[in-house]
Order: structure tokens, then C-alpha cells, then sequence
């Protein structure tokens, strides 16, 4: 694969960021794009995709760990569903204000919406804002110690282990 993309590359086919979407994809390693594009610039395109990787594995590693509650249920702690509860807050909120009928529901993973108070869920809320919030932060400094590295050893000392990350859920896990 190394040699068709660097064929690709010499014909103007592929750009630095293309090397970088190869990298990312596992297509070729970080010292192949070193070889391809140069100490600078191959660097340069390894620190893109260890960024890239970095940001996919927080989005898988959101998904695959939803956070308990104390109801001992657990809940998805994805963009998505954090974009979804906002919403749903945000409208229970405003039908409060107008003391207009609303009902507030929410669901565990895997199951059927249930009623919730506006406290309850707004503490689920806060609680799924910390988790989250500690994560993004750690993927951050990850990020600006890789955009930081002079070498391609200094890249690949720095490592991105969200389980590594403090924070309890509130049933304590």
C-alpha cells in the first residue's frame, strides 16, 4: 500500500492531508509518511491523524461507556444523546415558565422511555457533563502534547487511554 500511495503522491494525486487519512486509516505507519513527504511535513501528517485517532476513539469510547445512575440503570453519554437531553431540559424548562402541561421522558440504553422530573433528569445531566467534560479535557491535553512533539518519537510517546481517566458515575463506578 505504501507504494501505490506514494505513487499517488509523487503524481499529485494525494495531498499531505490524504497521508494523513492513510495514516489514520492504517493504510501506512507514521514512518511511512516520513518517508514519503519528509521529516517535516511526514511528521506534520502523523500528528493530523494521531489527532484524528484520538478524537474517533473519545466518540467509540462514548459510546461503549455509558455512565450509571443511581437508579442503577446506565445512560448513553454520546454527543448525540447529550445534544437530545439539552433539548428535552430545555423544552421542560420553557413549559414550566409558560406552566404549560409537558411530559418529561427519558430512557436507559436499551429501553423504553420512562417519566422523569426536571430535577432528576437535570441531575442526570450534570452528572453525564462531568464524565464527559473530564474526558474531552484529557483528549485535549493528549492533543496539545501531539501537536507538541518535534519527533516522531515524541508523537508516539504520548498516549490516549480513556479508561485512564478519573471521574466516578454516581452509583460509584
Amino acid at each position: 500500500m505504501k507504494s501505490k500511495i506514494n505513487e499517488m503522491y509523487a503524481q499529485g494525486l494525494l495531498t499531505a492531508g490524504g497521508i494523513a487519512n492513510a495514516i489514520a486509516s492504517g493504510w501506512i505507519t507514521d514512518a511511512d509518511a516520513v518517508s514519503i513527504l519528509g521529516e517535516e511535513d511526514g511528521l506534520a501528517a502523523a500528528k493530523t491523524a494521531r489527532i484524528a485517532q484520538s478524537k474517533a476513539a473519545l466518540a467509540a469510547y462514548l459510546e461503549a461507556h455509558p455512565i450509571q445512575w443511581t437508579d442503577g440503570a446506565y445512560y448513553a453519554i454520546t454527543a448525540d444523546k447529550q445534544q437530545q437531553l439539552a433539548s428535552k431540559i430545555m423544552a421542560a424548562t420553557m413549559a414550566q415558565t409558560l406552566s404549560a402541561d409537558y411530559r418529561l421522558t427519558w430512557n436507559s440504553t436499551g429501553e423504553v422511555c420512562r417519566e422523569w422530573t426536571l430535577s432528576d433528569l437535570s441531575a442526570l445531566a450534570f452528572a453525564i457533563d462531568a464524565r464527559v467534560t473530564a474526558l474531552v479535557t484529557y483528549q485535549q491535553t493528549q492533543e496539545v502534547a501531539m501537536r507538541g512533539a518535534e519527533t516522531l518519537d515524541d508523537l508516539r510517546a504520548v498516549t490516549v487511554d480513556y479508561d485512564s481517566v478519573g471521574g466516578t458515575d454516581a452509583a460509584g463506578g
